[in-house]
């Protein structure tokens, strides 16, 4: 480890680093001592937090990621995964871009978890994922091309997540951001999906594309003729109704701002 000049700050990070090393042991810990190092770790994280991106440098080898916080989680019951994966989002936002040397080992846990029975550690593992755009860690484009096998993923959960973090993608950057034409067919591939809340969400998906982008999903699809026969009435219906309601949005807005001149 890299000495610091200031001895407190030195004995900070060693903690640190010992603290995020109880992780690898949690599989023969008991669930009270697992819990506790979970929540005493992002305790930890969260009294060092200046510490960690000014003055000193953390090195993979010392905080372990790759058999460290989240490799285990699989084993692992919900409530340490979901402190786990609170405690990574933490330093992300504090590392920002110094995060990339991580991703190889991180991504794939948190893809894992984000099929996990527990809505929390779902909805936290999106968080982690919209963390790391907000951060500059990836690119949206970046970040739905590592995500893309998800769409064939054996777990139903994880095809459904992936959907929605690609909408999640969509509201926080804009379609402006990604490539959209690229992910279309593996989006209406689940359409036909064997699990009934894939199928809804990857409809549902569509339409929200088409809020994005407007007719020219419509155009694409049909020029494709990839859409099976039985589901475009209902969802060219929906489009229309996505356009409709945008239609009276505008209008409203262009109403409003006659009133205030």
């Amino acid at each position: 480890m890299e000495l610091c000049t200031n001895k407190k700050c030195e004995l900070r990070h060693y903690t640190l680093v010992r603290i995020l090393g109880a992780y690898k042991d949690v599989r023969i810990s008991t669930y009270i001592y697992a819990k506790r190092s979970a929540i005493f770790a992002a305790f930890i994280l969260h009294a060092i937090s200046v510490d960690i991106t000014k003055s000193h440098k953390i090195h993979q080898p010392e905080l372990g990621f790759g058999s460290g916080v989240l490799e285990s989680q699989s084993a692992l019951i919900g409530t340490v995964s979901s402190n786990g994966i609170e405690v990574l989002t933490y330093l992300i936002d504090r590392l920002g871009s110094d995060f990339r040397p991580y991703l190889p080992t991180v991504l794939p846990n948190v893809v894992d978890r984000l099929g996990d029975a527990k809505d929390t550690v779902r909805e936290k593992s999106q968080l982690l994922i919209l963390k790391l755009l907000e951060r500059n860690v990836l690119t949206p484009q970046t970040l739905i091309e590592r995500l893309q096998p998800c769409f064939t993923h054996k777990n139903a959960k994880i095809r459904e997540e992936v959907l929605r973090c690609l909408v999640n993608t969509l509201n926080e950057h804009g379609a402006h951001s990604l490539t959209l034409n690229r992910f279309i067919p593996d989006i209406v591939n689940l359409l036909s999906d064997p699990t009934a809340t894939v199928r809804d969400t990857a409809f549902n998906t569509l339409v929200d594309l088409y809020k994005h982008v407007g007719d020219k999903l419509r155009i694409d699809l049909q020029r494709r003729n990839i859409v099976p026969q039985s589901k475009w009435p209902h969802l060219a219906a929906r489009f229309d109704e996505a356009k409709s309601r945008e239609s009276c949005s505008s209008q409203r807005r262009r109403a409003l701002t006659s009133q205030m001149k």
